[in-house]
């Protein structure tokens, strides 16, 4: 399994509801919130929703299931591959299980392994309509866990290990009547039992009774070799009641320890999650692939939902923009029609201005071309007639038969005319020339284009 960021771990009890949330970074477990519910409250509507800087980070859900219905098995097994020793305790679960294989659910989780390489498992096994009941419950908070834990395994893997005697973990899921006890013998983990103390004043003799049974077991089993000595955890309330009765049994003085609080125990299993130790998981692989279906569900949701919010937005943008040109193309429409009526007059006004400033520059443009025409003309030339209209300027005259060639130069000359640094023709035409039989003289004629000023 690969490493997670995020652990959530979910516990249910008759009294409340907790939820704690880790960040995991290596093997450096962070909690992040710490909550606590009432019963059958529902969780927080954001708890399960990932940020989006979390979107490609991996988070675990753990629920602790209640260790009251389970029941435990030590077995001892010449292997350290965890695979190699799932299968070795299929092979003998049937002489294991309280219950036929088709109604448990049930895991396995190592706890160490001695010098000669025996491994030393413990296996839990509870009646799977228990397991089916809590998973649904959870899923009704709002809670879908990837894992179903037994919290007390963490604690048990994380203390020290006992060379000889029992350790009784007192008070397990709250009630202080109830027990688990762990069997040690020469540094191994040999037996781990339930203790159910009855609610009356006969309850030390229930306890010396069973503690009894359970130490001539084994006696029988051949484990137990000495008077058991007993260690108890538990809070400091019931410390102060059992101690005494333990004292009567072993006739010395029972070493304690508190009992580790609920968030200490969060952190413990978060941290062993981290670091792989942790195995036992009771929940079935349909519960799983139906949440993963379930996950991947949402998320496509929640794509549709942002990309069908994101298309709406885009069309109300749309529209707004839509709204807002034709609100500017009004407005321009409005100032147009105001200045209309002053636009068409500057109009009329500025074409006036045009024949006017035409007029009076053709007028001074005629006698320019007269000008010219006068200063350019060759002695061998005469001029017969002459026209100027809308900026034509067009010259008829003489010439002798042999002088024709005076008439291009003319021509020339007078394309070649300036006025302040302004050709006054922009373009003078080639003459034509009529040469008749005989002596009589050439007749010719060209027209000359008036250069005009473009008037603003």
């Amino acid at each position: 399994m690969a490493k997670p960021h995020f652990c959530n771990i979910f516990s249910k009890s008759e009294s409340q509801q907790e939820l704690w949330r880790f960040n995991i970074k290596g093997d450096t477990v962070t909690l992040l919130e710490d909550k606590t519910l009432a019963p059958g409250e529902q969780l927080p509507g954001n708890w399960n929703k990932t940020a989006l800087n979390q979107f490609f980070q991996t988070k675990v859900n753990v629920a602790w299931c209640p260790s009251t219905h389970v029941c435990f098995r030590v077995v001892h097994l010449p292997t350290q591959d965890y695979a190699e020793a799932i299968s070795m305790i299929e092979f003998q679960l049937e002489k294991l299980s309280p219950l036929p294989l088709t109604q448990i659910a049930w895991s396995a989780e190592p706890i160490l392994v001695s010098d000669d390489g025996v491994s030393t498992v413990i296996v839990a096994i509870i009646d799977r309509q228990h397991v089916e009941e809590f998973a649904e419950e959870c899923e009704q908070l709002g809670f879908m866990p990837d894992r179903m834990e037994i919290p007390f395994i963490h604690q048990l893997a994380a203390e020290e290990k006992l060379d000889e005697g029992a350790r009784i973990y007192a008070g397990i899921n709250g009630n202080p009547n109830s027990a688990l006890v762990a069997w040690w013998s020469d540094g191994i983990l040999q037996s781990l039992n339930w203790l159910n103390l009855p609610d009356s004043p006969n309850w030390p003799n229930a306890l010396s009774e069973q503690l009894s049974q359970m130490a001539w077991a084994g006696e029988l089993e051949g484990w137990l070799h000495t008077t058991p000595k007993y260690h108890l955890t538990a809070t400091q309330d019931i410390i102060d009641r059992w101690s005494p009765v333990l004292h009567r049994l072993s006739w010395e003085e029972t070493p304690t320890s508190p009992q580790l609080p609920d968030v200490a125990l969060a952190g413990l299993s978060a941290q062993r999650l981290a670091r792989n130790q942790s195995k036992i998981n009771l929940l079935s692989a349909e519960y799983l692939t139906r949440y993963r279906q379930l996950r991947i569900d949402r998320i496509w949701m929640r794509a549709a939902g942002v990309a069908a919010a994101l298309y709406l937005l885009i069309v109300l943008f749309y529209f707004g923009a839509v709204e807002i040109v034709k609100f500017q193309k009004n407005r321009i429409e409005s100032q147009v029609k105001a200045i209309e009526p002053d636009f068409k007059k500057a109009v009329r006004l500025k074409t006036k201005l045009m024949i006017l400033q035409d007029q009076a520059g053709l007028r001074y443009a005629a006698l320019d071309c007269w000008k010219a025409a006068v200063t350019q003309l060759p002695p061998e030339l005469t001029i017969e007639s002459l026209s100027f209209q809308k900026g034509r300027f067009s010259l008829y005259g003489k010439a002798p038969s042999d002088q024709t060639i005076k008439v291009n130069e003319y021509n020339s000359a007078l394309a070649k005319v300036k006025i302040e640094d302004t050709p006054l023709f922009s373009q003078v035409n080639p003459p034509n020339i009529s040469t008749p039989r005989g002596n009589a003289s050439a007749t010719w004629n060209f027209a000359c284009e008036l250069k005009r000023l473009e008037t603003e």
